[in-house]
């Protein structure tokens, strides 16, 4: 399998490879940043409400600016959007690591949700405009292996930094420092965002024609499924970190070990998927791999064995987020040219509003009802969004290949 992609990977373009490298430092300073800002909150002095709250204004910046960054996406060069992105994040982190005030979070947070969509809504047309089809399953694998590796190297490091600093200082600064150096090595991502093309997509008549060369009932499609999987994400996927902390009682570096784990274990997972898309097709895919999660999540709510917890956390990670790479790939090659930057941006933007609406309520049911419900909840709708999916387009995938 590796041998595999090793073949594919030479020949892929040379605007494909220097995306796939960046996004390494990209995902691995990203790592350290992510893996104790909750951490740096609750020590901070704020609870899962408030720290609920601030994660969802990052989520409604992505909402407010998908559409803004789609036009963006249309008008600037993918060397100029990427860079951009990524510098602008930085600078909006940096702040929030050295001012750790709610207000200031919240404001701060808001802006990072629109620079970071910049860089979502490019990615799937730079992929798909830069490969050819029987490639795609492969670099859309990659491009998410790629941010699950370095991801899974940034768990393994960071979460044993704040301990390799003198335990007399103040742990809050311990975190704040740890996520210093995770924003330094995100930096690393430039000289490869830096020798991207400065081609862009472009548009007979301009991104507001484009508009009524869509199909919205093809969007709304896809868009449904998509809703209710950002729903029962948004009440637990945030918390995790604090979930294992509270409840299991483990160390930052021992989440850092088992969020280490997860990641290595869905990059694996992730790595198959292709050949599960050659037996079950993209729609099948989907269906079968987010089908079998769902159990392992009952689990979470349930038990409170870390023999039972752990593997069935590390299965439901890497079984939902096989899905990703096929979903994807299965919303990009249904639709056209000029749609995809759209049907991503709206796809997005519906994503990122169900996870602000749930992250608030979860945060609230936490506090209130303790970690259990969330899970429980987010089984049912994940269930609803599995099912609406498979009636919506398995028979569309068929017909459409026969």
């Amino acid at each position: 399998m590796i041998i595999e992609y090793i073949n594919q990977l030479k020949n892929f373009k040379r605007e494909i490879k220097l995306l796939l490298f960046a996004l390494l430092f990209f995902g691995l300073g990203g790592a350290y940043f992510s893996l104790v800002f909750n951490l740096f909150l609750k020590e901070a002095g704020l609870g899962e409400r408030a720290i609920g709250s601030i994660l969802s204004y990052r989520a409604m910046g992505n909402v407010i600016f998908a559409i803004p960054a789609a036009a963006l996406v249309h008008r600037l060069p993918s060397k100029i959007a990427f860079s951009g992105s990524f510098l602008i994040s930085f600078l909006l982190q940096l702040t929030m690591v050295i001012f750790p005030k709610q207000e200031i979070l919240a404001g701060l947070s808001l802006i990072i949700g629109f620079s970071e969509m910049v860089f979502v809504v490019a990615t799937p047309p730079y992929l798909m405009d830069n490969s050819e089809k029987e490639e795609r399953p492969y670099i859309f694998s990659l491009v998410s292996g790629a941010h699950l590796l370095s991801h899974a190297i940034g768990s393994l490091t960071g979460g044993y930094l704040p301990q390799m600093f003198s335990q007399g200082i103040n742990l809050g600064l311990r975190y704040q420092w740890t996520m210093f150096i995770g924003l330094s090595v995100g930096l690393l991502c430039i000289p490869f965002l830096s020798k991207l093309p400065f081609k862009k997509i472009e548009i007979d008549g301009g991104f507001l024609k484009l508009w009524g060369k869509v199909r919205y009932s093809l969007i709304l499609r896809l868009l449904l499924p998509r809703l209710l999987i950002g729903l029962g994400a948004g009440l637990f996927v945030p918390f995790l970190n604090l979930y294992f902390k509270s409840v299991h009682l483990l160390s930052s570096n021992n989440i850092g070990i088992l969020f280490t784990l997860a990641q290595f274990s869905t990059f694996l997972a992730i790595l198959t998927t292709p050949r599960l898309v050659r037996k079950l097709g993209l729609v099948g895919t989907v269906v079968v791999t987010e089908l079998c999660s769902l159990p392992f999540m009952y689990i979470l709510g349930s038990s409170r064995s870390l023999m039972l917890v752990i593997p069935s956390f590390l299965i439901r990670q890497a079984l939902m987020n096989m899905s990703g790479p096929a979903n994807q790939n299965f919303a990009m090659e249904i639709t056209t040219s000029v749609e995809r930057p759209v049907v991503n941006s709206v796809a997005n933007m519906t994503d990122s509003l169900a996870r602000a609406i749930s992250m608030r309520i979860g945060g609230t049911i936490i506090e209130t009802y303790g970690y259990s419900n969330i899970f429980y909840y987010a089984i049912v709708l994940y269930s609803a969004s599995i099912s609406l999916f498979y009636l919506l387009f398995y028979k569309l995938e068929r017909t459409k290949h026969q």
